[in-house]
């Protein structure tokens, strides 16, 4: 761990010396990425650590949807894209999570509705109506009085 610190230190110093302002963001971005990194940093040492393999799974994934013809993405699309690619590598149903969403969304909508005061004077069987300005006309020709 002394020999972590040493190194921050080390970065932060040079940094204070550097005059190139690209190179002292990246110097204090590194040493900021080094002191939040302390314990996976020190960890990757120990015997039992076996590495992790998702930097490179995500960029396969990556160059996978991409191909290697030229093509041109917007972010978003790219985004829904590679969404889309894990669910199907995690076996997750996405048709099914859609449906469900767009179920519950028609539920409210007919409750709301239900529940609307437009729905109350519609259905009553003395055609009673509600003109522009509110109020409830029992004659539905006149309903503009």
């Amino acid at each position: 761990m002394e020999i972590h610190q040493e190194l921050i230190k080390n970065i932060r110093n040079i940094a204070k010396n550097e005059l190139n302002k690209d190179i002292k963001t990246n110097l204090r971005k590194a040493s900021n990425y080094f002191s939040n990194n302390k314990q996976g940093i020190h960890n990757q040492n120990l015997e039992w650590n076996i590495g992790c393999s998702i930097e490179s799974d995500v960029s396969h994934l990556v160059k996978q949807q991409l191909g290697y013809g030229a093509k041109i993405y917007n972010h978003k699309n790219l985004n829904n894209l590679l969404h889309l690619r894990m669910a199907n590598l995690n076996k997750l149903n996405v048709l099914y999570y859609i449906n469900e969403s767009i179920n519950s969304e028609i539920k409210i909508r007919k409750e709301m509705y239900k529940n609307s005061l437009w729905n109350k004077y519609n259905n009553k069987n003395d055609d009673s109506r509600i003109n522009y300005k509110g109020n409830a006309v029992t004659n539905k020709y006149n309903r503009f009085k």
